[in-house]
C-alpha cells in the first residue's frame, strides 16, 4: 500500500493511494488493507481519496456489489460503508475480470477513464487504466540551488592553492572542532 497525501491552499486533503493485493494471502491480509483505507479516511479526515490497484476481487460483481468470496464480500462491505465508489465499470484482466479498480469518495473529480488493451509500458495479463483527476493545484516552486560543474573546474590551480597552505601549523595543536 503506498499513499501520498496533498494539503491544499484551503487546508484540505487529498490522498491517492495505490494497492496491490495477493488474492490468497486470507483475512488477516484483508483487515491490514481495510484498516489502512480506514485510518487513510477517518483519522486524516480527508475529503478527497482516489484509490488505484489490483485488489484481485475476481468474483466481485460491480454492479450490485456482492461477491460469492466471504473475504471478497468483506471489502464490498467495507467500501460502501466508507463512501467509496468503484468507477472501472469493464474487464481490466485479459480473462475477462474487473481486477484492477478505481475507489473514490469524489467521483465528480475523475474524468476520462480509459481501458486499454495494448499497453507501450510493459508486457501484462491487466490493461492500462487511464483517468485524469480534475484538481486545480498550485505547484510550488522549486528552490533554485547553486550547483557547481566541476567539469570546468581548474584542477591545477586548485591543487596548487591546497599546496600552498601550511596545513602543520593549522592542524597541530589545535582543538579538532576548531580546525573542522
Amino acid at each position: 500500500f503506498l499513499a501520498i497525501e496533498l494539503i491544499l491552499e484551503d487546508k484540505s486533503k487529498i490522498i491517492v493511494a495505490t494497492c496491490y493485493r495477493v488474492g490468497t494471502l486470507g483475512m488477516a491480509n484483508y483487515r491490514q488493507i481495510s484498516n489502512t483505507i480506514n485510518l487513510l479516511l477517518r483519522k486524516k479526515r480527508v475529503k478527497k481519496f482516489f484509490l488505484i490497484g489490483d485488489l484481485n476481487l475476481s468474483r466481485a460483481n460491480w454492479t450490485n456489489n456482492t461477491s460469492t468470496s466471504n473475504i471478497e464480500q468483506a471489502f464490498l462491505d467495507d467500501f460502501i460503508q466508507a463512501g467509496l465508489l468503484q468507477l472501472i465499470q469493464e474487464p481490466t484482466h485479459i480473462k475477462g475480470n474487473t481486477l484492477d479498480i478505481l475507489l473514490t469518495n469524489s467521483e465528480q473529480f475523475i474524468e476520462g477513464i480509459n481501458i486499454s488493451q495494448f499497453s507501450g509500458l510493459c508486457k501484462s495479463d491487466h490493461y492500462t487504466v487511464k483517468f485524469n483527476l480534475k484538481l486545480k493545484i498550485k505547484r510550488c516552486k522549486s528552490a533554485k540551488i547553486k550547483v557547481f560543474n566541476f567539469k570546468r573546474a581548474n584542477w591545477d590551480q586548485l591543487n596548487d592553492d591546497l599546496n600552498d597552505v601550511d596545513w602543520n601549523s593549522i592542524i597541530d595543536n589545535n582543538d579538532p572542532n576548531a580546525v573542522w
